[in-house]
């Protein structure tokens, strides 16, 4: 057994040592809705960050025992949270939500919790289930955690200069049923606020008790199995928390991803959030096998299946231990609190992204580790006082941080390191200091003015061992030079930098703020890049980055409550950085990055219809480009189109251009919660990701995807609960993330060519250009059984009359106790309205599309007998690629209601859709029949888009209640498709010397007329508004559109034809969506009443 894993399970037996017999009382019940907004109580409100360490209000709490120092009651310490970020909010895109909201909803993995904290915030995974998430927000890719803060009571979980990647974030160990609140923060705009924050921030709290402790079992698809059991004690005039989860996993994949997990928090409390201390420690440790992104060709050429691996022995492990702990005092005039933390982790990382590019035998597997111990220090003392009658607030701040780090990357070879590329001991360290002002001027008026100031330290030693160094040249070649560089990638750096913040606040006016803000910012860049001089891959010059880039941002936006149980928020936002070069963690080097604008709008809902019913629905469009000419790209794309090298089509994707790749456009995100505290419950989360350019000249991207996942459930009185969830219900095969890079597999013609020294050294530096994607993980399912820690958790199963469990379709009754009730804000009355079907509707719907526009054919064909028959050979297949598209429209439509329980209608509908199919294939070392010895290489670019989709269809229904409809629909479907074509053949005789270039594209558009079937339920809400959801089938049949070939000859130029190449496209899909209508009372007929 390794130390590390030494380490974890001595931790584990620590936790496990302190904790007594378990709780006898009862589990409190759980409230899936949140409870509507309660108006602000004028009390203190010190910070604009929420203080820590909270635990949501349970539906009922068992007394306490008497606390040495007074606590406030555990039911009202989110409330009050949420009162004191209610008053000091700054901007519209700030959002509070407590951990019941995060764990009402359906989530796959730790870090995914946080997507319903932060609206717009996509969470991704590449490789095992052990490594830091990638996150993706407003425009960026944010890698593991780049200019994304994430903190757990006041603790970093950024890593500076790391070795996978600057800001590396992992929130694996995360324990979501201990999360008390968090509170997501978006631009540059606070004072408190420093390093990796320009992009988000997000601030956890854990809960200080459980009161009654807690235990969960789940187990499921692909060999996954968790144990969590959280369990509380008094020790020393304190609350002692204690808890532990054990995980196991091995995924879809060919080879399993083999994680295992092992999980510790102690957290010793006194007092509460304002007025207390408390001390934490934690342990984790993880280990993994890694199914990294994979090479789209080597999926449609048969090498791999969708979840096959290149490399098997890719792996990884990781640690984290920490001692924190936090002193607060509040009083009706000021506050003061002090935060500590000790933290050391280690990561050990063996990946093999480019599989063959630079060593043709062994591949080219390197190993990435990071040893470190961290220690930091933060505090924050504020005060309020009147000038002239005006209310004042100021704070003044310190953050410190002082990382001790190990890091380094090795070749390595089936996870044997053979070669040492960079092996460095870095210290760096930082002081922030920081002041803001409010002023309330009037009633609706409230300005905050701030400063920051930040100094950075850092000293880098390499200490790279020049006998282990890499050579230019395969490993086992004799009397290669080695590429040593250490000595010159050695220093120390230092760099200040100021941040001037401003927000004005307006309102409220009918439940409505305004807010405009504006700030600067900053993020470090990893310390190695800011003295290493030469490359470590190949020992080049490069140029150092500065250590702190600026960036400066602005957002105007609004918060209104004016609709009953709605909290919605609108926000407009631009951020600029003044440079985005990085130092790349995979390979030791630099990568120049231009300066960059990204701008969007962001649109927020909460709603909260009852205690029974609660939706989310969340909007993000962003705009990313970069600013200014890549002059560095267009002198390697200039070395990619020279007569040796353009028949390999290493150019595509490498031509300079502005887009900043793997950010998404679009991000959308739909949750929906039901059920009471007590009976049955379920939950729906919907995510779409939008296509999004992966190379800066944008012609590879990636698909649009979108993921559905459900949880349905039942708990009982006393807390016990048992719920299975499903991912990926509609089981998308669409990509959880997608890059385009350059790389090279033994079954790519080119990699003959490079390692017989026939290609040019610039296409064998770079590879095969191709999309390379790590798969989505299909439909999996989860069962959960949790409850209180007490013997009699499971007497509803077990104990006299069991089970006791109420009617599956209790909470479509729901609907009837409260709708009436809360139309009219006032008790339900006999005279309430029933609802009405018969008459006309009109409405607004949005939604996602799956699978339409995905079946695209094609084929050559040469044209005469005259022509080269390998033709026919090169191409001919399917490029089936997966994607998903947003849609969003209107419709209309009749009801009649021709029986008590029957309603029968027509209803049309048109509809706007964005997103399509694109692929590529590349195909390449086809022999020539025509001319035997010469050989065909060719590239294919197809795209399929479908601009609007409408229908015409009959619906019938049947009343499971008054207002509750499920309905059947079928009839016509229309809609305008264009499919698009660009190719390329070159003919090569055996020297690899161009003797013929053909070239061609097609478009073709064509409005399609089809079918569509389906069905829904929906819900009439008040007598005049319905919400639907609806499910659609569509086929619009088959086109196609032929490219001719026109063929050149070299060196003579003589032209000719040579082929068409046929596109045929099936445009066909489904639809799921979400609709509003309004009934309008024109006269309808008498109808049926359903009443019963």
């Amino acid at each position: 057994m390794s130390s590390r894993w030494s380490k974890g399970v001595s931790a584990v037996a620590l936790l496990l040592s302190v904790s007594s017999a378990m709780a006898q009382e009862a589990l409190p019940q759980i409230e899936i809705g949140r409870s509507k907004p309660h108006p602000a109580k004028p009390r203190p409100a010190p910070a604009a960050k929420p203080a820590a360490r909270a635990e949501p209000a349970p539906a009922a709490q068992v007394e306490a025992e008497p606390a040495a120092a007074p606590a406030p009651p555990p039911s009202s310490v989110v409330e009050q949270a949420q009162e004191r970020f209610n008053a000091t909010q700054r901007a519209s895109s700030e959002l509070f939500t407590t951990g019941k909201e995060i764990n009402a909803v359906p989530f796959a993995r730790p870090g995914e919790a946080l997507e319903t904290a932060v609206p717009g915030l996509m969470v991704t995974q590449h490789s095992g289930e052990g490594k830091a998430n990638q996150y993706q927000l407003r425009g960026f890719q944010l890698d593991h955690g780049t200019d994304f803060e994430i903190t757990l009571d006041g603790m970093p979980l950024n890593m500076p200069t790391h070795g996978h990647g600057q800001g590396y974030a992992d929130a694996n160990f995360l324990i979501p049923e201990l999360f008390s609140y968090v509170v997501a923060r978006k631009g540059p705009y606070y004072a408190d606020e420093g390093d990796f924050s320009s992009a988000g921030a997000v601030h956890i709290y854990y809960k200080d008790q459980v009161p009654n402790g807690y235990f969960s079992a789940t187990g499921g698809s692909f060999d996954y199995g968790r144990l969590l059991a959280i369990n509380n004690d008094k020790l020393g005039g304190g609350n002692l928390l204690q808890a532990i989860e054990l995980g196991i996993s091995n995924g879809p994949w060919v080879i399993p991803d083999a994680a295992h997990k092992i999980n510790g928090v102690m957290r010793w409390s006194q007092g509460g959030p304002e007025n207390g201390l408390s001390i934490d420690a934690m342990a984790y440790a993880n280990r993994w096998h890694a199914t990294n992104q994979i090479p789209e060709r080597a999926v449609t050429e048969g090498v791999i299946p969708l979840y096959g691996v290149i490399d098997p022995t890719d792996r990884g492990d990781t640690t984290r231990f920490s001692l924190s702990g936090r002193w607060s005092e509040t009083n009706a005039d000021s506050h003061s609190w002090i935060e500590a933390f000790a933290i050391h982790s280690t990561l050990n990382l063996f990946n093999n992204f480019d599989y063959y590019l630079t060593q043709p035998i062994i591949g080219d597997q390197f190993r990435q580790f990071d040893r470190r111990t961290i220690l930091g220090l933060k505090g924050e003392h504020g005060w309020k006082y009147e000038i002239n009658g005006l209310p004042i607030e100021t704070r003044i701040g310190l953050q410190s941080r002082y990382d001790n780090i190990r890091v380094g990357i090795q070749d390595s070879y089936q996870t044997v390191p053979y070669d040492q590329v960079t092996n460095n001991q870095v210290a760096e360290g930082n002081v922030g200091l920081w002041t803001d002002t409010t002023i309330k001027w009037t009633p609706w008026l409230k300005t905050v003015a701030g400063l920051r100031g930040d100094f950075f330290s850092a000293s880098v030693g390499d200490y790279q061992n020049p006998v282990a160094a890499p050579t230019n040249m395969p490993f086992w070649t004799i009397g290669a030079l080695p590429i040593w560089t250490g000595p010159w990638n050695s220093g120390s750096k230092q760099a200040v930098v100021d941040s001037p913040k401003a927000s004005v606040v307006l309102g409220p006016w009918e439940k409505t703020e305004v807010f405009l803000n504006f700030g600067e910012g900053f993020h470090s860049n990893d310390a190695r890049g800011t003295v290493t001089t030469l490359s470590p891959s190949d020992g080049s010059p490069v140029a150092t980055v500065p250590l702190l880039t600026k960036s400066r941002g602005a957002e105007i936006g609004a918060r209104t409550k004016f609709i009953d149980g709605l909290d919605s928020t609108i926000s407009f936002w631009w951020l600029n950085f003044d440079s985005e070069s990085v130092f790349e963690g995979d390979t030791g080097t630099t990568v120049f990055g231009r300066p960059s604008r990204r701008y969007g709008i962001e649109l927020n809902n909460r709603y909260t219809y009852s205690s029974w019913l609660r939706i989310d629905a969340d909007l993000s469009l962003s705009h990313a480009r970069y600013r200014g000419w890549d002059t560095a790209q267009s002198i390697a794309y200039a070395s990619l189109l020279t007569p040796d090298a353009i028949g390999y089509f290493t150019y595509l994707g490498n031509a300079p251009g502005n887009y900043i790749p793997e950010g998404p456009p679009i991000i959308a995100q739909l949750a929906v919660e039901l059920g009471e505290q007590t009976g049955w419950f379920g939950a729906l989360k919907f995510r779409f990701k939008g296509a999004y350019p992966l190379t800066e000249d944008g012609y590879f991207r990636a698909p649009a995807s979108g993921w559905l996942d459900l949880r349905g459930g039942y708990r009982w009185d006393n807390g016990l609960k048992l719920q299975l969830d499903a991912f990926n219900v509609l089981n998308s095969k669409s990509d959880q993330i997608s890059y385009a890079y350059g790389s090279l597999l033994p079954s790519d013609p080119l990699y003959a060519a490079c390692f017989g020294g026939v290609a040019p050294a610039a296409v064998c530096a770079i590879g095969q250009m191709d999309r390379h994607f790590h798969p989505m993980e299909p439909l999996a399912l989860r069962a959960t059984l949790s409850g209180p820690l007490s013997t009699g958790a499971f007497d509803p199963l077990f104990g006299p009359g069991a089970p006791n469990m109420k009617s599956p379709l209790d909470f479509l009754a729901y609907a009837e106790e409260d709708a009436p009730a809360r139309v009219t804000k006032g008790p339900r009355t006999d005279a309430a309205p029933r609802p009405q079907w018969t008459g006309f509707y009109a409405g607004l719907n949005a939604g996602v599309g799956f699978g339409g526009n995905s079946a695209m054919n094609y084929a050559n064909h040469p044209l005469g007998p005259g022509f080269d028959p390998a033709l026919a050979l090169l191409w001919n297949g399917n490029f089936g690629e997966s994607n998903a598209a947003f849609v969003g429209g209107g419709q209309a439509g009749f009801n009649y209601q021709l029986a008590k329980r029957v309603v029968a209608g027509l209803e049309t509908d048109i509809q706007g859709v964005a997103g399509g199919s694109g692929a590529t294939s590349s195909n390449g070392a086809t022999p020539s029949i025509a001319v035997p010895g010469n050989f065909l290489l060719g590239s294919l670019a197809a795209s399929q888009r479908l601009d609007f989709l409408g229908t015409a269809r009959a619906r019938l229904g049947y009343l499971v209640t008054p207002s509750g409809l499920f309905y059947a629909t079928g009839g016509l479907a229309y809609g305008h498709a264009t499919l698009s074509s660009a190719s390329e053949i070159l003919n090569a005789a055996p020297d690899a010397a161009i003797v013929n270039v053909s070239g061609g594209s097609s478009y073709f558009s064509d409005m399609r007329v089809g079918w569509t079937v389906g069905g829904g339920f929906e819900w009439m809400f008040t007598p005049n508004w319905s919400a639907k959801a609806e499910y659609l089938r569509y086929d619009l049949g088959s086109f196609g559109a032929p490219a001719p070939l026109t063929a050149v000859a070299v060196p003579s130029g003589a032209i000719s034809s040579a082929a068409v190449t046929n596109i045929h496209g099936r445009v066909n899909g489904q639809i799921v969506r979400a609709g509003l209508n309004y009934h309008f009372d024109w006269s309808a007929p008498e109808a049926v009443a359903a009443r019963y």
